[in-house]
């Protein structure tokens, strides 16, 4: 039996459709979408193995959210996809825009494109912008199975902005880096396996909460020379584990003029912050809401 069909979401109210329709597709509670205008025209045939059929479309105007994601004006260009059961690829790659994402860092100005080969959907590639640099990923696969997804490349990033979206106090710090994280999914987590950040030469001053000296010497030494550190050389080697932990073995090379007539220093630190703790302090229902909500107010 041939069908055809056509859908266009333009004049729909979605607020309305997504409560009606969470009463049975339990899953849709937790989305938030203020706007998505989709227009659709599928055409197949129901067969004794399942529906095979040609969809073939467009998407402007998405703006929607979840628990702890933000999208704002999310486009895909036509495309077309073929479904044969349950079974579903695109004829060609697919080409997506955004102009923002917030997951707690807000990413802005993303395009990418979107394809499927024989282990699953895939990142072909993607750019846009992230901490005050640039964010590029290439061959990223999908979540379907524990395994490597893909590296995620931050190139020239500000140190200033990742201090700020850490929360790092007592810390002021002016360079650029640029960092490889290759990301594994693993029991429904992401980790970061071996990452690295590379920082070009640059300034730090710290300033502790408390007193340093009351702590321990080799601390309050540390500190010191971090009180005006200008450093020639920033390396870290990155780790996200488990419980949501990221851990930086960092090498700082540089020398500061109020410590030890400014000699050349060389720091090995370990620092460590619960990256899953603070993402989720950043990305609260409401704020990732009204974070989409005021980019939907700003385009109309």
């Amino acid at each position: 039996t041939r069908f055809e069909a056509q859908v266009d979401s333009t004049l729909w109210d979605w607020p309305s459709l997504q409560s009606t329709l969470s009463a049975s597709i339990p899953e849709l509670a937790g989305i938030e979408i203020a706007s998505l205008n989709l227009s659709l025209d599928a055409s197949g045939e129901w067969r004794d193995e399942g529906v095979v059929a040609t969809l073939s479309g467009q998407a402007r105007e998405g703006y929607f959210s979840t628990a702890g994601l933000g999208v704002a004006g999310l486009k895909a260009a036509p495309f077309a996809l073929r479904v044969a059961g349950n079974q579903i690829a695109p004829v060609a790659p697919i080409e997506l825009s955004l102009d923002a994402v917030n997951t707690g860092v807000t990413l802005t100005d993303l395009a990418g494109t979107v394809g499927k080969d024989d282990q699953g959907w895939l990142l072909i590639h993607a750019g846009g912008n992230a901490l005050g640099g640039e964010l590029v990923i290439d061959q990223f696969r999908d979540f379907s199975s524990d395994g490597p997804l893909g590296t995620v490349y931050l190139n020239n990033i500000d140190l200033a902005a990742v201090v700020d979206f850490a929360g790092t106090e007592g810390v002021t710090i002016q360079g650029r880096a640029t960092a490889a994280l290759p990301l594994v999914w693993q029991n429904g987590m992401v980790l970061v396996d071996a990452g690295t950040l590379r920082g070009t030469p640059g300034f730090l001053q710290y300033q502790p909460s408390v007193d340093p000296a009351a702590i321990d010497q080799r601390v309050s030494a540390v500190a010191a020379a971090l009180s005006n550190l200008h450093f020639e050389q920033l390396d870290a080697d990155i780790t996200l584990d488990e419980s949501g932990v990221l851990f930086l073995q960092t090498s700082v090379l540089g020398n500061n003029p109020d410590y030890e007539n400014g000699r050349q220093v060389k720091l090995n630190l370990t620092l460590e912050n619960n990256l899953l703790s603070l993402l989720k302090s950043l990305q609260t229902i409401e704020s990732v809401n009204l974070w989409v909500a005021r980019k939907f107010e700003q385009q109309h």
